[in-house]
């Protein structure tokens, strides 16, 4: 199969991964802040394991060879490691979804929007798609200012379209001890289900969002804000698309 090498005008890049990939996929993968942001949680591990990284690669190898999606590492300014991007393919309307993270020692430097620019310049230019989307929960801020710089217009909302847990019925739990004003030291004592997981929640339960986040516990579920781009609006210059062979 084909592996790329994307860059432009930054020294940001991005590159097919490979199987070298699995432990810095794991080691910056393995963050409840990114497991929270990634539609349905559910497929989204936390903890994040090497075995974990290894399962993801072999489904990276079957949209690859199917031609369904290209997932690539994010390098930074220096070569690091420091996320992953993706891009699913619906070839019968000629459209695709981009999503993205980036781990937490990376972020604040760009990388995300330039590795955004980047992708959609494959999408557009390499594959030849049409339109181009990609999704954010309504209170992750930091996602929505990324797809806004990268020059994608807001289309719509999904209400309550992903679920954020893993963990429902703790969760339902968790809601109805906190609404009774129980501390956050009994409520873990009382599920088990670790610090950061608890905080994550907390954290959910105070911000003012139109997530459709239901504050009673009766709803797992939050909105997800659509952005997209057609091919015509994509105007980054400086784009170059390098094929180096070998396999993911």
């Amino acid at each position: 199969m084909e592996s790329y090498k994307i860059r432009g005008r930054e020294k940001v890049s991005i590159e097919s991964i490979t199987s070298s990939d699995v432990d810095k996929i794991a080691k910056e993968a393995n963050d409840i802040g990114i497991a929270m942001n990634v539609q349905n949680l559910g497929a989204f591990p936390y903890p994040y394991t090497i075995a974990d990284a290894m399962a993801f690669l072999q489904s990276v190898n079957i949209d690859t060879n199917a031609a369904k999606g290209y997932t690539m590492r994010i390098c930074g300014d220096n070569g690091e490691f420091a996320g992953l991007i993706t891009i699913k393919i619906r070839t019968k309307n000629l459209d695709a979804e981009i999503g993205y993270w980036v781990g937490k020692p990376h972020r604040g430097k760009g990388y995300a929007k330039e590795a955004l620019m980047l992708m959609l310049g494959f999408g557009f230019r390499e594959i030849g798609v049409r339109h181009i989307h990609a999704k954010a929960y309504g209170d992750n801020n930091a996602s929505i200012a990324v797809l806004r710089r990268s020059g994608m217009k807001h289309e719509g909302i999904l209400v309550s379209e992903s679920f954020t847990t893993k963990y429902p019925e703790d969760y339902r739990i968790f809601m109805e001890m906190i609404s009774e004003g129980k501390s956050i030291e009994l409520i873990e004592k009382r599920l088990g289900v670790g610090k950061d997981i608890i905080n994550s929640w907390n954290k959910r339960f105070v911000l003012k969002t139109d997530s459709g986040f239901d504050q009673n516990g009766g709803d797992l579920a939050r909105d997800d804000t659509v952005f997209g781009m057609l091919a015509s609006d994509y105007n980054y210059e400086g784009l170059n698309i390098e094929k180096v062979g070998g396999s993911v």
